[in-house]
């Protein structure tokens, strides 16, 4: 499996189509990769560095993973994929 962040500089040019709900200029898909490793950093550091209790029957409701997605796209997208 290729690693998704190792692409060329220039990178494949994003259509139209996929920049509609970026949040940021993004131009290729290396950057939106990139931004989206970030925004996933985040979220993970914010899922085990908090304070929170992780329990069973919680992580495994809708809305506490919906919750959790939303976390990981919502400095990239307006609407998380």
């Amino acid at each position: 499996m290729t690693d998704p962040l190792d692409e060329p500089d220039d990178g494949t040019p994003l259509t139209d189509e996929e920049r509609q709900g970026l949040r940021l200029p993004v131009l290729t898909r290396k950057e939106l990769n990139r931004a989206e490793a970030e925004n996933i950093s985040r979220a993970m550091t914010w899922l085990f560095l908090s304070r929170r209790r992780l329990r069973p029957e919680s992580v495994t409701r809708e809305a506490w993973l919906e919750r959790l997605h939303w976390r990981m796209y919502d400095q990239v997208w307006t609407h998380c994929p």
